[in-house]
């Protein structure tokens, strides 16, 4: 008796995205840049740009595909989160938590529970706390 193959890093992130439904993931200016031209100041990216942060830009990514509609919410078990970032090892799903509260003090995301689950819900891009909403409003720039 073989025992079933274990998914891969790409085979759980593809499976992640075909489940978000969504071809692109729209992203505000905000989370790059913010301010008029003559008051420009960096976003929440300089931040993990700075502090080589890739595993927490990798997993708000991957939040923002995830989360594509009302409540913007992303519910996977840590193991699923951890797989998808590549994590081995039996620190695996502490260094997701670290993750997840590295974005929520970053207000990139608020935490919360579903059950035994994590339940992490989209806030605003530009790390201002504000709840996240669609894209379309007048004045919201953005890129895929």
């Amino acid at each position: 008796m073989t025992s079933p193959p274990v998914a891969t890093q790409q085979d759980t992130i593809d499976e992640l995205l075909k489940k978000s439904a969504r071809p692109s993931v729209p992203i505000r200016q905000g989370f790059v840049q913010q301010g008029r031209r003559s008051e420009l100041t960096p976003g929440p990216l300089a931040t993990f740009v700075r502090k080589h942060d890739g595993r927490g830009l990798d997993l708000y990514l991957l939040a923002l595909a995830l989360a594509s509609h009302d409540p913007f919410q992303a519910v996977q078990p840590a193991g699923v989160w951890a797989r998808a970032l590549g994590l081995r090892g039996s620190s695996r799903r502490a260094a997701v938590s670290r993750s997840w509260k590295r974005l929520e003090d970053l207000k990139l995301v608020a935490r919360g529970r579903r059950g035994r689950t994590a339940a992490v819900t989209l806030l605003r891009e530009d790390g201002t706390g504000e709840p996240y909403t669609y894209l379309g409003s007048r004045g919201d720039g953005y890129f895929q």
